[in-house]
């Protein structure tokens, strides 16, 4: 079992594994700074694969010292263990700090050996990951382009790179609301990845799972069911009930049921999945909490406000003592919160978490972008419905 399919499943042989090899690399091979740099780099991409960051970023960390005292600080082995430190830091959810690393790693290794190397453009596939989850979608669709052109036509497209690039660019045009662009580069990647990888590997069936959300946005809601019915159904048979991407299928399930109008099922699935992600991640874990928010956007749209904003409390204070409040997934729990709280007419509880939701999302994704733009707009409709004109005008400088 890899490590991308055992997440979420019993990883117990593995976990014993990697802790042998941890001892191992502690008592046998201290005086072997290569072969300790390699295991090192493999324990970071196992534990990255199994959800573990803090580990992975520990091992990850030694691998850079290792390398820095190998090769120098500036040596292209150097930046690309710095690169993998920089893709960790992105699963943590610090996308700032990650395109960071990323930038640096990528320069280093196209000065040395190309910017149409091999490990440049993997390193530029990182960087279009971090983008991608960031919500960066024009920069991530240029850097895109960049990546196919250079790919498109040689004996490597095809290869690890590319396919992750069609399938980030997919998700690029469905957030852009460009479904039926999405919905071609899905049939396209999808037979790419079942020809190199498999039917069950884990990217071909989260490609499947992209698809179904794509559909489902694009309101083609019965096809969306029955991609989605069918992934679930792969997934629960290759990686168990509880990994994650499982719990992600039953995410977009749920979503299409609720625009199906039925929102029985729907509300089942989420609280299905609350309850696999509290248990198996704990309950402060970000993807968990992911989950909380996802239902009370549920609740919301349902029209159960007060229910929504007993969930977007829960979801905050676990942030809180989580991750922090800078965490992308607070704006979207505070924008649930004081949408609420606006419908309910409680204005001043409503511009306290409209002002910290645009503050969330203009650190992560920028002022200009349409997530700070439309808590502006909130913020200037409350004031010149308070009568305070002066507050309004400067909110609506911003939207």
């Amino acid at each position: 079992v890899g490590p991308a399919a055992a997440r979420g499943r019993d990883t117990t042989m593995l976990q014993e594994i990697l802790a042998e090899t941890e001892t191992r690399l502690s008592q046998d091979l201290c005086h072997q700074p290569e072969v300790e740099a390699a295991l090192r780099e493999v324990l970071a991409t196992t534990s990255m694969d199994l959800g573990e960051q803090e580990t992975a970023l520990l091992q990850a960390n030694r691998n850079v010292e290792l390398k820095q005292n190998l090769f120098g600080p500036n040596d292209y082995r150097t930046a690309m263990a710095v690169a993998l430190v920089g893709r960790i830091t992105m699963y943590k959810g610090d996308f700032a700090k990650s395109d960071s690393l990323l930038s640096w790693a990528e320069a280093q290794v196209s000065e040395q050996l190309g910017s149409g190397s091999i490990k440049a453009l993997e390193v530029r596939a990182w960087q279009l990951e971090t983008l991608t989850f960031a919500g960066q979608v024009d920069q991530a669709s240029k850097l895109a382009g960049n990546i196919l052109k250079l790919k498109e036509g040689t004996e490597h497209w095809g290869d690890d790179v590319t396919n992750m690039t069609l399938f980030l660019l997919a998700q690029i045009r469905a957030e852009q609301q460009r479904y039926a662009e999405a919905d071609s580069l899905h049939n396209l990647v999808i037979p790419m990845l079942v020809a190199k990888l498999g039917p069950d590997h884990p990217n071909t069936l989260s490609a499947r799972v992209s698809h179904g959300l794509t559909l489902t946005y694009a309101g083609r809601l019965e096809e969306a069911e029955r991609i989605n019915l069918a992934t679930m159904a792969d997934l629960r048979r290759v990686m168990g009930n509880e990994h994650q991407e499982t719990q992600a299928a039953m995410n977009n399930l749920a979503i299409t049921y609720n625009r199906m109008n039925q929102p029985e099922k729907a509300e089942a699935l989420y609280r299905d999945m609350l309850e696999i992600s509290e248990r198996t991640m704990g309950p402060l874990h970000p993807e968990h909490l992911a989950g909380v928010v996802n239902l009370s956007t549920f609740m919301r749209r349902n029209g159960r406000c007060e229910e929504s904003i007993e969930v977007a409390d829960a979801a905050l204070d676990g942030f809180h003592r989580g991750v922090g409040d800078d965490f992308v997934g607070c704006g979207y729990a505070l924008l649930n919160r004081a949408s609420c709280l606006q419908e309910l007419g409680r204005y001043a509880e409503a511009i306290i978490d409209f002002e910290e939701c645009h503050r969330v999302f203009t650190l992560i994704y920028g002022p200009e972008d349409q997530r700070s733009r439309n808590a502006a707009e909130q913020l200037t409709l409350i004031h010149e419905e308070l009568g305070d004109l002066e507050e309004a005008a400067k909110w609506r400088k911003l939207k």
